[in-house]
């Protein structure tokens, strides 16, 4: 019954966190979607989160963890992308208008 309780427990866990990680996604985005300058953005961000790599860790990071990390960077460089085309079109409407 132990083993039952400690599992459901850390399932509760893993939601909770991602549920944060999932809302945290989002407010990024929409800071992506709405930022003057997502190329600047971008290249802040990636300079911030190399400083933060090389600090040191209170225990060791696992490979599941930098797969996750990998995987949170692709989506947002999907999102600075996306901003960029965004910007891109508008700045033609504005020059063709």
């Amino acid at each position: 019954m132990a083993k039952i309780d400690e599992y459901s427990k850390l399932k509760e866990d893993l939601d909770f966190i991602s549920g944060q990680v999932h809302l945290l996604t989002s407010f990024l985005v929409s800071v992506i979607d709405t930022h003057p300058n997502p190329k600047e953005l971008w290249w802040c961000f990636e300079k911030a989160a190399q400083v933060t790599s090389v600090l040191p860790q209170s225990k060791p990071v696992t490979e599941d963890f930098r797969d996750g990390q990998r995987e949170l960077m692709l989506r947002l460089k999907g999102a600075i992308e996306s901003a960029e085309a965004t910007l891109t079109d508008r700045r033609g409407d504005l020059d063709r208008g």
